[in-house]
């Protein structure tokens, strides 16, 4: 009697494999290891090539530690690693005039309780820590340095077009005197 033919198992049928780590990634287990160790070793490829490959010479390391780091799969897989690391940390340009902001409002009294005594350091409200640059501990008490609001708050006019520089007023007036100039048909040689 003849074999029947087995059905073909369906897409959501297969058998799920665990792939490992540097596979998903497109690497082999040596490149992934040393895109690994080059990320935690704070970016130094010589470095990271000699601790997956224990024999090699320095020179040998930088060179194949620059040749890896170049391989295009390699590359992309540090690429997304650090992207996914810096992308929690960048700012837009909104939340950096907020900050500004809150170092130009930012009232000292909300450092002190109400006898006028300095909080410690835990209780300080959140909006403050952009706003001190520093704490100094001296024999009379505790220093604070904050962040200057006058700078933040010609930041914030500069930003928003509503502080003019001198250096537009100058320029304003070159303009107004060439078009007088042009107006009248001379061109402002001598």
């Amino acid at each position: 009697m003849p074999r029947r033919k087995k059905a073909p198992r369906r897409a959501d049928r297969r058998p799920r494999r665990n792939v490992e780590p540097w596979a998903a990634a497109g690497l082999t287990p040596t490149q992934y290891g040393f895109a690994l160790e080059y990320l935690q070793n704070g970016f130094n490829a010589r470095q990271a090539y000699r601790e997956i490959h224990r024999r090699a010479g320095l020179g040998t390391a930088g060179v194949e530690g620059y040749r890896t780091l170049n391989l295009p799969k390699v590359r992309s897989f540090l690429n997304a690693q650090l992207e996914g690391a810096w992308k929690p940390l960048q700012m837009g340009g909104e939340q950096a005039l907020a900050r500004i902001a809150r170092i130009a409002a930012f009232d000292i009294r909300d450092l002190h309780d109400k006898n006028g005594e300095l909080l410690p350091v835990d209780l300080w409200p959140d909006a403050v820590v952009g706003v001190v640059r520093g704490i100094q501990h001296t024999d009379d008490g505790v220093r604070v340095q904050l962040e200057s609001p006058h700078a933040a708050l010609r930041t914030i006019l500069e930003q928003t077009g509503k502080l003019r520089t001198p250096g537009d007023s100058i320029d304003a007036l070159a303009e107004a005197i060439r078009g007088d100039l042009a107006k009248h048909g001379r061109t402002g040689e001598p």
